[in-house]
């Protein structure tokens, strides 16, 4: 079963995202999140361990004030990150694939969302000029938007 979400549903999730990064990476000059970049394969779903098998290549701060929420309405639900940090420096050799965003205040480091990564134009979530990272050298973020679907799979039965 799936739903469909209008355009003014779909910005104010948007909207909602962009504060949810703002109350979990909070909005002290020191306070950040953190992006774990891993190769491997995703879990299926956030709320799951990062798996055996999965190495985490590279990990970066980013602030809450780097994200937006661009107010055209060509980029229906879009939350994109405005002030990337370029240059990542990577800590293991390895294909990346896939990533986290975490509260890096929390001792356990609570996901706040996971996505996929590509080449530049490949159409990740995350996008690198390289996704073979080696060890020792930088990457290159191009692009980091998280972008709501107009149509959701609704996969479990909830009561409200």
């Amino acid at each position: 079963m799936s739903v469909q979400l209008p355009d003014k549903t779909r910005n104010a999730l948007a909207i909602t995202m962009r504060e949810l990064f703002v109350s979990f990476i909070g909005t002290t000059p020191f306070a950040s999140g953190l992006i774990q970049i891993y190769d491997g394969s995703m879990p299926s779903s956030p709320n799951d361990p990062v798996p055996g098998g999965s190495t985490e290549l590279a990990q970066f701060d980013i602030f809450s004030s780097s994200f937006s929420v661009p107010p055209t309405s060509s980029e229906v639900g879009l939350v994109e990150l405005i002030n990337p940090l370029l240059d990542i420096d990577i800590d293991a050799t390895g294909t990346a694939s896939w990533f986290r965003v975490v509260n890096r205040t929390q001792p356990t480091r609570e996901t706040i969302l996971q996505g996929t990564i590509t080449l530049e134009g490949g159409g990740g979530d995350l996008e690198f000029d390289d996704v073979s990272f080696i060890e020792g050298r930088t990457a290159v973020i191009k692009v980091f938007n998280v972008q709501i679907p107009e149509i959701c799979e609704v996969t479990e039965s909830a009561s409200v």
